[in-house]
Parts: structure tokens; C-alpha cells; sequence
């Protein structure tokens, strides 16, 4: 080939290889212009989204803020007061425009109102806060989060100031203790609205209180201040009350006061005749029957009788005695060391002097306002049986107490199962547990010889009851004691409330327990055979029986807390010491506009959408 040609050739080969680079470089270049075009967009997009995503922080952080701001408007607030906390309250925070509404629940309204008058009782408030943005740079939109919180009105607990509360009767049997919270406190009250036996053996270092009944002490009873009752009082022997007795009783023998080793300190006044054996350390006062001073009847005050006064063998009186009818004696022995005063009088009474005519009572201080002395003597003021349920406000007002719910099914009712699933409850975040057997239909059962531990405080509930059947050791690991609270619902199966019959009250009424038994025990009822106590308050309710058998293990302590119950039977051994157990649920239910709603918060969520 001729050189010309190679050239040639070689030319073409060459004009052919520089259009393909040029192609190539084309098309690299295209991709790269892709490339950068996807990586500005996306940085863009990236920019934008967590611009967006910094501003849904802090505006989300705004609306939390709106609520904290008005739950601090509220705190300490009176019902009256709430008027001044009313949406829409509008704040700029973290620049962004926040606005709060309100909806109040009000006690007897179907709807909430935004703003509740000075004289409206709020149950509980709703609170929405929402954050609105200004415009968020490279995303070029505003942004907008709602906060919803609602607070339950948690108004003042009520306090359970009796160590026993019976509705109908008190029965204790034998060497039963029911001691004062602390020395000299003499706190430690029982109450019944029905009748008291006190077999042997008995302390109670506070007030007895028959609302509804009769008193008998049968021996060894020991009470450390007052016994009022409506009914008669009766002392059959050795019993000592560091305080007053009052009867309302206007039976021909009211109080009798007849057997020995027994003493009274303070004063003894019924409406009915009273007949005395003892001594009396204040004023002896029947303001419509007859009173009798039997042999060993030391009166240290003054005696002053309706009706004839009998003054019998040594009786003595060192102050006055009177009677608006006569004053009798069966022997010279008879002393009014005072001034004696009646229409009649025996001539053969020794006394300071005699004056035929009448006297007025005896004018005594320190008495109770409503005794209704020196006209007459009250019954003592019938005191309300609590009503205590576990509905659903119910459940949120030991929620609002920081109570951890747990609901147990069937299968946690008897035993072991109910011991295991007591012993592993969650108690939430701040250590309290509300443990509810919710499908029992036999008393939750404990039969065999094991622990309880309490982690913290706690709750345990049954509609059907609870039955020990042998003894359970009822221990804690908590650091501090804590509380446990044994609860029959007031709205259990086989119980009825009824009309009391005064100031508008009402009371329950059980089935008779014959109708009651079960495999397992007593419905309703609370049945403790033995049982061991350590480093645990407790407080027992129910509306059916309380009954408590076989002795108390040497190394327990006192059941430390309180006994409510529609009746009481302590058996054998029993020693309470007083200490007030709170129930989260017990608030006021009539509060008025100068109390506290006290504001808890129940829930807290954002909105979305």
C-alpha cells in the first residue's frame, strides 16, 4: 500500500476515535450533572426535613409547656377560684404562639363547660394546648402539635377516725387489746351503731360508742375514757372506765354499776334509773328515774336523782345529794357529807345538813355538746357507715395516688394462685399496687402457710371477700411500713343499702350468711383464722362481718391499723393498735367552694391529625 493510503486510512481511524471520546465525555458529564442535580436535591430535602423535624421538637416541647403553665395556675386553686384558670389562655413560648383550652367537669352537669362559675364543683378538667410555629425556613410551612391532658379533682381525704367501726354489733370475746397510736394519744375509739359485749379481758384505750344498743362489760374491761350509748350499760364485774358513762336509756335501770372491783372515774348520768356498787369518781345524775347507792358505793362528787334517791347500808356521797322525790336509807351508816335536798328525807341519813325542797342538777363541765345535759341525754350522733366502692372514678382517684392497677381473672381467686398473684403485682413507678380480683364468685382463698409480701403500698379487692384459713405471714420488704388495705366493695353481691332512718344516712344490709357459705368460706365476709403480722398498717372493710378466730401468732405485731365492718367479732387474742389507713377514694363528696379541688394529673397524650 502506498504511503498516501496508510495516511489516509490512519486519518479516519483517528477523526473516528476522537467523535467517540467526545461521546463518552458527553455522557459522563451527563451523569455528573444527574448526580449533582439528585445530591442538591436531597440536601435540600434533608435540610427541609430536619428543619421540620427540629421545629415538631420544639413546638411539640411548646404545647407540653402550655399544659405545665396552667396545671401551675390551677395548683392551690379553690373551687371558687377556678373561674380565673378559663381557655383559651394564650402563651408565646419558644416563639411559638401556644393557646390552652379548658373543659370542666361539674358535678351534676352532663356536658363540660370551658368555664365553670365561682359556685360550680369541677370533678375534673380536660386541657388541650397547641403550639402554631412561625414559618420554618427551607421547609416553608408552619407547624402546628396538640397536647390533651386530663387532671381528676382529688378534694380533701376523709379521715377514719375509729380503730373499730361496726354497723350493727361488737362482740369481743376474750384477752383482746385495742391500744392508742402513740402514749397518751387515748385515740384508739370504737363505735357501733348497734350493741358491745365485753367478755374478758378487754383494753380499749380510747371512747366506746353504742349509737344504736345496748353495753355489757362481763368482766375484766378495761376502757380509758368515755362509753355513751343509747341503750342500757351494765357492769357484771371488774371493769374500770377512766372517763364518763352517759345512757340514753330511759329504763328503770339504765346503768347498773352493782359488782365489785370495778371503778368509774369520771361521771355517770342516764336518763333512766341508775344503780351503783362501786365508786365513782365524779357526779352520779338520773334526770328522769330513780337512783340507787348500794353497800361499797363511794360517790366523790355530787348524786342527784329524778326520782327517790336510796342510799343503802355505807353508800356515801362526799358532795351533795338530792332528789325532787325523797331520799331513802336502811341504815344510820348512809353519808352525804355535803348538803342533802328533797321533799322527803329519811330521818336517819347522816349528812352535813338537810334541806327540804329541791335543787337543781349539778352543773358538770367538760361534758359532750350534743349529750344534752342537764335537759336530757342524746343517744350519741349516729355516724354513717362508709360507702366505699371501686368503680371507674373510683379506680382514678387511687390512680391520681399513684396506685398501679392490677385486674385479676378467675384463675387468681383460691389457692396458691392468689397468694402468687398478691405477691407479684406490679406496683408502678411510685410503689403502690391496687390488686382487684374481679371475677371471683367465692371468697378469694389463702390455705396454706406461706408469706404475703407487701413491696409497697397496697390494695386488694374482692366483691366476694377474702377467707385465711390457716395461717399466712403477712410480711414486707419496703423500707418504710407500709399501708395494706383489705376491701369488700360497698356495691358487693348480697348487700343492700337501705334508709338508716336519720339525717338522711344510709345503711347496708347482708344477706344472712346461711345463704352465704361456700366452698371457700362466707361470702362478703372477712375471715382471718391465724395470721402473723410484720412491719404492715393494715385497714379491713367490708359492709358484711369481720371476724377474726383461733389466737394471734406470739411474735406478730398488733394488727396496726383499723377495722370497719358491718359487724365485729374478735374472738381470741386480738390486739389492734390504732393507726388511721388512708383509702384514696374516701374524698369528701360534698365539697364546697372554699375547698381545694387539688388537681391530679391522670393522663397525658399528644393529638395527631
Amino acid at each position: 500500500m502506498s504511503r498516501t493510503g496508510i495516511l489516509q486510512r490512519l486519518r479516519g481511524a483517528s477523526d473516528r476515535d476522537s467523535g467517540a471520546a467526545l461521546v463518552m465525555t458527553l455522557m459522563i458529564m451527563s451523569v455528573g450533572a444527574i448526580v449533582i442535580t439528585t445530591l442538591v436535591s436531597v440536601t435540600i430535602f434533608n435540610t427541609a426535613f430536619s428543619a421540620k423535624s427540629r421545629a415538631d421538637m420544639r413546638v411539640l416541647a411548646s404545647a407540653d409547656a402550655g399544659i405545665d403553665m396552667v396545671m401551675g395556675l390551677l395548683e392551690g386553686k379553690k373551687y371558687s377560684e377556678l373561674p380565673t384558670v378559663c381557655g383559651p389562655l394564650t402563651f408565646v413560648i419558644n416563639d411559638d404562639d401556644v393557646t390552652v383550652t379548658t373543659a370542666y367537669d361539674i358535678v351534676g352537669l352532663a356536658d363540660p363547660v370551658s368555664c365553670p362559675s365561682a359556685t360550680q364543683i369541677a370533678s375534673g378538667v380536660t386541657l388541650q394546648s397547641t403550639a402554631v410555629s412561625g414559618n420554618v425556613p427551607v421547609a416553608n410551612e408552619t407547624v402546628s402539635k396538640t397536647v390533651e391532658a386530663v387532671l381528676l379533682a382529688t378534694p380533701e381525704e376523709m379521715p377514719l377516725d375509729k380503730a373499730i367501726f361496726s354497723e350493727a354489733s361488737t362482740e369481743i370475746t376474750s384477752n383482746t387489746t385495742v391500744s392508742e397510736s402513740t402514749s397518751g394519744a387515748s385515740d384508739a375509739h370504737v363505735y357501733t351503731n348497734g350493741g358491745f359485749t365485753c367478755n374478758t379481758q378487754e383494753t380499749i384505750e380510747g371512747s366506746l360508742y353504742a349509737a344504736h344498743g345496748d353495753v355489757e362489760f362481763v368482766n375484766d374491761c378495761n376502757i380509758q375514757l368515755d362509753v355513751w350509748a343509747s341503750g342500757t350499760i351494765f357492769f357484771k364485774a371488774g371493769t374500770f372506765v377512766n372517763g364518763d358513762i352517759y345512757s340514753a336509756s330511759t329504763a328503770s335501770t339504765a346503768i347498773e354499776l352493782v359488782h365489785s372491783n370495778s371503778e368509774v372515774t369520771g361521771s355517770v348520768i342516764a336518763n333512766g334509773g341508775i344503780e351503783v356498787a362501786t365508786a365513782v369518781g365524779g357526779n352520779v345524775v338520773s334526770l328522769a328515774g330513780a337512783v340507787t347507792l348500794n353497800d361499797k358505793s363511794e360517790i366523790t362528787r355530787n348524786v342527784h336523782s329524778a326520782l327517790t334517791l336510796s342510799m343503802l347500808a355505807s353508800a356515801r356521797t362526799d358532795g351533795n345529794a338530792a332528789s325532787n322525790t325523797e331520799i331513802t336509807t336502811n341504815a344510820r351508816r348512809a353519808n352525804v357529807v355535803g348538803v342533802a335536798t328533797a321533799p322527803v328525807i329519811a330521818n336517819d341519813l347522816n349528812a352535813g345538813s338537810k334541806v327540804i325542797g329541791t335543787a337543781p342538777r349539778p352543773s358538770i363541765a367538760g361534758l359532750p355538746a350534743p349529750l344534752g345535759y342537764p335537759t336530757e341525754v342524746v343517744a350519741p350522733p349516729r355516724e354513717e357507715f362508709p360507702y366505699f366502692t371501686m368503680n371507674e372514678e373510683d379506680i382514678l382517684l387511687w390512680q391520681a395516688d399513684g396506685y398501679k392497677v392490677n385486674i385479676l381473672d378467675a384463675s387468681a381467686c383460691s389457692t396458691p394462685a392468689a397468694l402468687n398473684a398478691i405477691n407479684a403485682a406490679d406496683y408502678g413507678d411510685e410503689g403502690k399496687a391496687l390488686v382487684i380480683f374481679d371475677e371471683c364468685t367465692t371468697p378469694v382463698y389463702f390455705a396454706q402457710h406461706s408469706d404475703l409480701v407487701v413491696h409497697g403500698d397496697l390494695g386488694l379487692v374482692s366483691k366476694s371477700g377474702f377467707h385465711i384459713d390457716n395461717q399466712v405471714d403477712i410480711v414486707t420488704d419496703a423500707p418504710d411500713r407500709p399501708e395494706l388495705v383489705w376491701m369488700v366493695p360497698a356495691d358487693a353481691p348480697n348487700v343492700t343499702w337501705v334508709s338508716a332512718g336519720e339525717a338522711s344516712q344510709i345503711t347496708p344490709i347482708c344477706t344472712p350468711q346461711s345463704s352465704r357459705y361456700t366452698s371457700t368460706g362466707i361470702s362478703q365476709d372477712l375471715y382471718f383464722q391465724k395470721f402473723k403480722v410484720v412491719g404492715v398498717d393494715m385497714l379491713a372493710y367490708t359492709p358484711c362481718s369481720f371476724q377474726q378466730d383461733t389466737g394471734w401468732d406470739s411474735q406478730s405485731d398488733p394488727w396496726t391499723g383499723q377495722l370497719y365492718a358491718g359487724n365485729v367479732q374478735l374472738h381470741n387474742s386480738f390486739d389492734l393498735k390504732m393507726s388511721m389507713i388512708g383509702v384514696p377514694s374516701n374524698t369528701n363528696a360534698t365539697p364546697n367552694e372554699n375547698d381545694t379541688p387539688d388537681f391530679q394529673l391522670i393522663s397525658r397524650y399528644d393529638l395527631f391529625g
